[in-house]
């Protein structure tokens, strides 16, 4: 349904803002910000933890939609096996409703204290942080 709104096609996929942001600052150990939906093509969509190779660093990633944002939580880690929190998280966001999320996502906008702008494939994204990323 997504492929249908205008321009979705031409925004950049999730892992690659995921990608390049990890790559510009040089693999941290952890990090954790917001992208807007409008901005990503969202091909992690139903998907809560999984593991994200990045020049063969791995991390372990919780995502979670959370209007009008998607958030991540990337930890550097050895890859495992994500299956089980996956399902859970899963779950607990079907039986909830997903009104924690929404609510997360509309706090977020008032809790914002840095932000990030990336230009991938043409296309203009920003990352938001409830913390300011150090280098």
């Amino acid at each position: 349904m997504r492929a249908f709104w205008p321009g979705y096609q031409n925004r950049p996929l999730a892992s690659d803002v995921l990608r390049v942001h990890l790559i510009t600052r040089q693999h941290p150990a952890v990090t954790s910000f917001f992208i807007p939906y409008r901005c990503i093509q969202d091909e992690h969509f139903g998907q809560s933890c999984f593991n994200f190779e990045v020049d063969k660093i791995n991390y372990r990633i919780m995502r979670t939609g959370c209007f009008p944002f998607v958030k991540y939580y990337c930890n550097r880690e050895a890859p495992i096996d994500n299956h089980l929190t996956d399902k859970f998280f899963t779950i607990l966001k079907i039986l909830n409703l997903g009104i924690p999320c929404l609510l997360y996502g509309v706090i977020a906008w008032f809790l914002v204290q840095s932000v990030t702008t990336y230009y991938i494939n043409g296309s203009k994204v920003i990352l938001y942080f409830l913390l300011p990323e150090e280098d």
